[in-house]
């Protein structure tokens, strides 16, 4: 395997690993909020925000964070990421 393939499957791990803990972390504080009845949107924002920056903290060296398509695509419109 030549050194770009193995590049390209560090990335796609990276991404889905992010996307994973972004989705469990996130949907699993509005679930819980939810079914426990002691739902506090201040709350669960703060666990979506340190959700977010956990995925980021763990996929940015690798991927550069792109685990929601709107941040490639903002990257993409202002010409900071190559097309």
């Amino acid at each position: 395997m030549s050194l770009l393939r193995n590049e390209l499957i560090a990335e796609c791990f990276a991404e889905v690993l992010g996307t994973f803990v972004l989705v469990l972390a996130g949907d699993g504080i509005v679930a819980a909020a939810v079914f426990l009845g002691a739902y506090d949107p201040m709350g669960v924002a703060w666990v979506w925000g340190l959700a977010v920056m956990i995925a980021v903290y763990l996929t940015g060296g690798v991927s550069g964070a792109h685990i929601n398509p709107a941040v490639t695509l903002a990257f993409a419109a202002v010409r900071k990421f190559p097309k």
